[in-house]
């Protein structure tokens, strides 16, 4: 009688790491990119009008949304690059992926 056929090990945890490693170096910073650009051609002239010195922060009212854009981005890929190092530890320890 043959023995049954090995049924492959699913390794979710290792996909799981690659994919938010993937996400917090490629997504986040592009996304955060993009819209501290859009920042920079909002309020980029009432800075430099400003001199540099003394920042008065009230210059990015019109483009306050984009900088919590920008803000959450970053965050974002930075909690999605913690998580991807420990899935990825944890998967290699348990030999998950």
């Amino acid at each position: 009688m043959a023995p049954p056929p090995k049924t492959r090990k699913r390794r979710p945890l290792g996909a799981f790491a690659l994919v938010a490693g993937i996400l917090s170096t490629l997504v986040a910073p592009a996304v955060a990119g993009f819209a501290a650009f859009r920042v920079g051609r909002g309020a980029g002239a009432q800075i430099v009008a400003q001199g540099g010195q003394n920042l008065d922060l009230r210059v990015l009212t019109p483009v306050r949304d984009l900088v919590l854009v920008v803000e959450i981005a970053f965050w974002s890929g930075t909690a999605l690059g913690i998580a991807a190092l420990v899935v990825g530890i944890v998967a290699t320890a348990r030999d998950r992926g």
